[in-house]
Protein backbone atom coordinates (compact mmCIF):
# COMPACT_ATOMS: atom_id res chain seq x y z
CA UNK A 1 0.00 0.00 0.00
CA UNK A 2 2.86 2.08 -0.24
CA UNK A 3 2.80 2.47 -3.96
CA UNK A 4 -0.40 3.50 -4.04
CA UNK A 5 -1.22 7.11 -3.26
CA UNK A 6 1.79 7.61 -5.69
CA UNK A 7 0.43 5.90 -8.29
CA UNK A 8 -3.00 7.38 -7.71
CA UNK A 9 -1.05 11.11 -8.00
CA UNK A 10 0.55 9.92 -11.39
CA UNK A 11 -2.50 8.50 -12.95
CA UNK A 12 -4.42 12.06 -12.47
CA UNK A 13 -1.07 14.24 -13.24
CA UNK A 14 -0.92 12.23 -16.72
CA UNK A 15 -5.00 12.66 -17.32
CA UNK A 16 -4.05 15.96 -16.28
CA UNK A 17 -1.38 16.77 -18.77
CA UNK A 18 -2.89 15.18 -21.44
CA UNK A 19 -6.10 17.33 -21.17
CA UNK A 20 -4.17 20.37 -20.76
CA UNK A 21 -1.94 19.45 -23.84
CA UNK A 22 -4.34 18.12 -26.23
CA UNK A 23 -7.49 20.63 -25.26
CA UNK A 24 -7.24 23.38 -23.30
CA UNK A 25 -3.70 24.78 -24.70
CA UNK A 26 -4.54 24.32 -28.71
CA UNK A 27 -8.15 25.86 -27.68
CA UNK A 28 -5.98 28.95 -26.39
CA UNK A 29 -4.15 29.38 -29.47
CA UNK A 30 -7.13 28.91 -32.24
CA UNK A 31 -9.96 29.48 -29.92
CA UNK A 32 -10.33 33.31 -31.20
CA UNK A 33 -9.49 33.11 -34.84
CA UNK A 34 -12.31 34.32 -37.17
CA UNK A 35 -14.12 32.10 -39.37
CA UNK A 36 -12.62 31.25 -42.55
CA UNK A 37 -14.55 30.26 -45.76
CA UNK A 38 -12.46 27.82 -48.24
CA UNK A 39 -11.72 29.60 -51.89
CA UNK A 40 -15.72 28.82 -53.42
CA UNK A 41 -16.88 30.66 -50.23
CA UNK A 42 -19.16 27.74 -49.60
CA UNK A 43 -17.97 25.66 -46.66
CA UNK A 44 -17.26 28.31 -43.12
CA UNK A 45 -14.91 26.50 -40.60
CA UNK A 46 -15.13 26.76 -37.56
CA UNK A 47 -19.26 26.75 -38.28
CA UNK A 48 -20.70 29.73 -36.66
CA UNK A 49 -23.07 29.06 -33.42
CA UNK A 50 -26.54 28.39 -34.00
CA UNK A 51 -28.68 31.06 -31.95
CA UNK A 52 -30.02 28.31 -29.76
CA UNK A 53 -26.65 27.22 -29.21
CA UNK A 54 -25.42 31.39 -28.30
CA UNK A 55 -28.46 31.71 -26.12
CA UNK A 56 -27.68 28.89 -23.71
CA UNK A 57 -24.06 30.00 -23.93
CA UNK A 58 -25.13 33.34 -22.21
CA UNK A 59 -28.05 31.86 -20.59
CA UNK A 60 -25.30 29.38 -18.82
CA UNK A 61 -22.67 32.47 -18.38
CA UNK A 62 -25.14 34.43 -16.51
CA UNK A 63 -26.17 31.75 -14.46
CA UNK A 64 -22.96 31.12 -12.90
CA UNK A 65 -22.16 34.60 -12.38
CA UNK A 66 -25.33 35.47 -10.37
CA UNK A 67 -24.95 31.80 -8.66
Amino acid sequence: MKGFTPLVLGILATLAFSWLGLAYIPDLQIGHLDPQSDEEGTDIYPMPKSGMQRAARLHFRSARVAG
